[in-house]
Parts: structure tokens; sequence; C-alpha cells
């Protein structure tokens, strides 16, 4: 007895309380075994709530419109299932850049008056701002979910402002 105590314990400090997984399959039921600590359960529980909630209801999903005066370095516009929100920089003068880090991880570098649309899958979100090359400001965060606002007369999901 004393034995088989011994080789839990040993395996239980040794092998930490992370959830283990033998396949995909498991992670994407959730089953795990041995310990999994509550941050790891938490974690399981929101992937599969956010891809569950962008299955069955009925969300703004569609392509990014890059509005005249945006400036969008990279990639043509594309299609992005998740939630639709905008990038907004309503200084008159000052180019900026915004990053958001979260479950995605974006930027954007707007010029003055510009705005963006995009869609982020749900989860909590930090935002900041940097104009001319120095974060402005402290970063931000908000929240991607399936409720919607009213912002500059448009329903969204999300939103991220620079303001002088």
């Amino acid at each position: 007895m004393k034995k088989l105590f011994l080789f839990f314990m040993s395996m239980f400090l040794f092998g930490g309380c992370a959830a283990m997984y033998g396949n995909e399959a498991q992670y994407d039921e959730g089953d795990w075994h041995l310990f999994a600590s509550s941050k790891e359960v938490a974690r399981i529980k929101q992937d599969k709530l956010a891809m569950e909630k962008l299955a069955s209801s009925p969300v703004s999903v569609g392509q990014i419109q890059n509005e005249p005066g945006t400036i969008v370095l990279g990639e043509p516009a594309r299609v992005y299932a998740g939630y639709a929100g905008l990038v907004v920089n309503m200084s008159r003068y000052a180019y900026v850049k915004i990053k958001i880090d979260g479950p995605e991880k974006k930027s954007y570098f707007l010029e003055p008056g510009s705005k963006l649309e995009d869609n982020l899958i749900p989860g909590q979100y930090l935002s900041s701002c940097e104009r001319d090359g120095q974060i402005v400001g402290r970063p931000r965060i908000f929240h991607v979910t399936a409720q919607q606002h009213d912002f500059i007369n448009k329903k969204v999901h999300w939103f991220c402002v620079y303001q002088d």
C-alpha cells in the first residue's frame, strides 16, 4: 500500500497537474487522464464553447471591408470566421498602430480618421496603441462575445478605438 501511495505521489510531483492527452480526439472531447488544473479545464471549456457558438449562432461573418483611406499592409481582403467588429482611429492627425493580443493576434496600421472592419473568434483580448513607435496610454482588455453593441451607428460584437 505504501509503495502504491509513493508511486502516485511521485507521479503527481514529477508529472505536475497538467492534463494529459493520448491523441487529438481526447482533446476534442475534453477527455483527459490523471490530473488537470482548473486553468486547463477552463481553457478547454472556452475553446469548445467558442467553436459551438460559431457553429450554432447567427453571427456577422464575412469579408474584411477595407474602407478608402485605410492602410492595410500584407495580403488582400479574405474571408474570416468570427464575430464582426471595428478598429477605429479617431485622431485627426496621427497614424496609429493598434495591436490586439488574445486567442488571435493581429495588428492594424490606420491613418487619421480611418476605420477597419474585422472578425475575431470569441475570447478575452488585450489591445494597445502605438504612435511614432511609442506605446500610447495603457493596454485595455476587451471581450469578444455573441452580445452586440451599437458603435458609430453600427451593430458590432467588439470594437477598439484610438482617440487623442
